[in-house]
């Protein structure tokens, strides 16, 4: 009984951490840094250093399900570089899949926390037409990425695009936070649960038309406090951000 009883005030103990952090990350305490329930429960994090690459062409499709670290970065050639299972990849035609059977891939290590990683490497004018992402509880980080539609769906975790040019962005995200940093793009599309969306914009704030909303959340335009905001655009470009409980914060160049 006394086991149990330990073990029950345990369970409660990181229910409430967690909980605390949530709501942390949703007013802003940890507007920039990634969400990871590893820090909050004292593990440390070391990633998986065991690569394999598969050099890649004429690829114009990725889809990714898992539960990995996941970068794109601007490299010599068309490239996969992954920690994760060789069952988990395929390609066919022009279409690069990474699929984890087990989405489980995080393991305990000494006290410490094993994450795998998926890189895609790509020339600098290189373009993709679509790229999906569905993450269940780590970080995306994107360095100038060209594609007609990037969508993203992370349960927990943090996003970050950083340049490029993309028409079509749409994120969902459960738990954490979400950077969109001087990418040229037609429409952007973002819901966060709990965290923090923040845009720094290539141009101007009037030239987008914009639908911003939050239930319990700060909302900023250029700094000033807009509670929920609609606007007209001198543009076709669309911004669209709802949050339940955090931060929307749009910045002009």
């Amino acid at each position: 009984m006394k086991k149990l009883s330990n073990a029950l005030v345990f369970f409660f103990v990181v229910c409430l951490v967690v909980g605390v952090a949530m709501i942390s990350v949703g007013y802003g305490i940890t507007d920039q840094k990634s969400f990871r329930l590893t820090d909050i429960l004292g593990f440390g994090v070391i990633e998986d250093k065991d690569y394999q690459s598969l050099n890649l062409s004429d690829i114009e499709n990725v889809k990714i399900e898992a539960n990995s670290k996941v970068i794109f970065r601007q490299g010599d050639t068309l490239k996969l570089i992954y920690t994760t299972p060789s069952d988990s990849v395929s390609v066919s035609g022009d279409n690069l899949t990474v699929k984890e059977k087990n989405t489980n891939t995080i393991g305990f290590y000494f006290g410490k926390v094993k994450v795998d990683t998926i890189i895609i490497e790509y020339p600098a004018d290189y373009e993709f037409s679509n790229v999906d992402l569905s993450i269940d509880v780590s970080s995306i980080i994107i360095d100038d990425l060209n594609a007609l539609n990037l969508y993203i769906d992370n349960d927990a975790g943090s996003n970050e695009v950083n340049g490029g040019a993309i028409g079509n962005i749409d994120i969902d995200s459960d738990v954490g936070s979400t950077k969109i940093d001087g990418v040229d793009f037609g429409s952007l599309k973002g819901k966060v649960d709990v965290g923090s969306i923040t845009i720094n914009l290539i141009d101007d704030v009037s030239q987008y038309s914009m639908k911003l909303s939050g239930d319990v959340a700060s909302i900023k335009v250029d700094g000033e406090d807009v509670g929920d905001y609609n606007s007209d655009g001198l543009s076709d470009k669309t911004i669209d951000l709802a949050s339940d409980v955090g931060s929307i914060k749009i910045n002009s160049r």
